[in-house]
C-alpha cells in the first residue's frame, strides 16, 4: 500500500515538471515556384541538413524555424537556354548573326553566312578575286558582275575581314590605281611584265594585302569602288590568288570569279601549284565560272574548287546560275 503510494505521487510529479508539448506541428517552409508560369511546387523531402536547422531551432529557447535558402531569381535554367541562344556565340564576336547571313551551309563550315551568285559559304575571313579584264564588256558579262558582288558586299555582316583584288593582266586592291602595266597601291608603284595577255608577273616583290573591316561606310566605299573600276586588258589567275592566299591571317574563303581561259598556259601545273598552297593554309576557293566556254579552263576552275573543299558555279549567258559539274 505505502509503495502504491508512493509510485502515484511519483508518477504525478514526472507529469507536472515536463513541458507540455506544442499543440501543432510547425509547417515546413518551402521554397515557392513563380506564379506566372502556373508550376505547382511539389513537396519533396527535406534535406538532412534542414532537419538539423529545424531540430535546432526547436530545442532552443525561442521556437524559430529556419526556412531553406530560396534559389536566387536570376539563376537561369540551362533548359530556358534553347539552341538559338547561342546562335551568335558562332560569329565569333558574341553578336547574333543578320538576318543575311543565316544560310545553309556544307558540314564544317563556320562564321558568318556570305552569298555570291548563289554559292552559300560562311567565313569570318573572305577574299573575292574577280576577273576585270576587256573581255568582260561580252554579253553584258560586267554588269552582272557589278551587281553581283555589290550586293554579296552589302550583304557582309559587320567585324567579318574582307578584301577585293581584282585582276586582268596586272593584280590590284580595290581603289589602287591601275594601268595597262601598273599599280599604285598606298603610294607605292608596282611594275608588271607580261610575256602574253596570258602570262603576266609582278616586278619585284608581290603587293603585300591587308585586310579590311565590314562596317557600313567600308562596305559604301567598296561598293562605290565595284562600280567606278574600268576594265584593263590582259587575263592571269595565278598571281591574284597567290596574293590572296599569302595574306595574314590567311582568308578562310576565296570567291574567285573569271570569264577567261588561259592560252598556251600548263593548267595542270597551275592548278597543282594553287591548291598545294590552298591546302597548306587551309583555304577554301569557291570558283564561278563567268560564261567560259573552254573545256581546259572549265576543268581547272572545277578542280580548283573541289580538290579546296569548295563549290563551282557556272553562270550561263542568260544569267542563269548552276551548280557546276566536271
Amino acid at each position: 500500500m505505502i509503495h502504491g503510494i508512493l509510485v502515484a505521487v511519483g508518477v504525478a510529479w514526472i507529469f507536472k515538471i515536463i513541458p507540455d508539448a506544442p499543440d501543432e506541428v510547425p509547417n515546413i517552409v518551402m521554397p515557392r515556384g513563380n506564379p506566372a508560369s502556373g508550376d505547382k511546387q511539389k513537396p519533396s523531402k527535406p534535406s538532412h541538413r534542414s532537419d538539423l536547422a529545424r531540430s535546432a531551432a526547436m530545442g532552443a529557447t525561442s521556437p524559430i524555424i529556419l526556412p531553406d535558402p530560396e534559389m536566387s531569381s536570376e539563376m537561369v535554367s540551362l533548359g530556358g537556354m534553347a539552341a538559338g541562344s547561342l546562335g551568335g556565340l558562332a560569329s565569333g564576336d558574341g553578336e547574333r548573326l543578320s538576318k543575311d547571313s543565316l544560310i545553309a551551309c556544307g558540314p564544317g563550315e563556320r562564321g558568318p553566312g556570305h552569298l555570291f551568285f548563289d554559292t552559300p559559304i560562311r567565313a569570318q575571313r573572305l577574299v573575292y578575286v574577280i576577273d576585270f579584264s576587256q573581255s568582260m564588256r561580252a554579253d553584258g558579262r560586267d554588269t552582272l558582275m557589278r551587281d553581283e558582288l555589290s550586293k554579296s558586299v552589302k550583304a557582309l555582316p559587320d567585324k567579318t575581314k574582307y578584301q577585293l583584288i581584282f585582276f586582268s593582266g596586272p593584280a590590284w586592291v580595290a581603289g589602287d590605281d591601275v594601268t595597262s602595266n601598273g599599280v599604285v597601291h598606298k603610294g607605292k608603284e608596282y611594275r608588271w611584265t607580261s610575256k602574253s595577255l596570258w602570262e603576266w608577273a609582278p616586278v619585284g616583290p608581290m603587293m603585300k594585302v591587308d585586310w579590311e573591316d565590314s562596317t557600313d561606310a567600308q562596305r559604301r566605299k567598296s561598293i562605290q569602288i565595284i562600280k567606278d573600276t574600268p576594265l584593263v586588258g590582259g587575263t592571269d589567275w595565278e598571281t591574284p590568288l597567290k596574293m590572296a592566299m599569302a595574306m595574314e591571317p590567311p582568308p578562310e574563303q576565296i570567291f574567285f570569279m573569271t570569264d577567261g581561259a588561259m592560252e598556251n598556259r600548263d593548267m595542270d601545273r597551275l592548278v597543282r601549284g594553287l591548291v598545294a598552297t590552298a591546302k597548306s593554309r587551309n583555304i577554301r576557293i569557291n570558283t564561278v565560272n563567268m560564261m567560259v566556254p573552254q573545256k581546259e579552263a572549265v576543268q581547272a576552275m572545277s578542280d580548283l574548287a573541289t580538290k579546296t573543299g569548295g563549290k563551282f558555279t557556272i553562270v550561263e549567258k542568260d544569267g542563269k546560275v548552276r551548280k557546276g559539274t566536271r
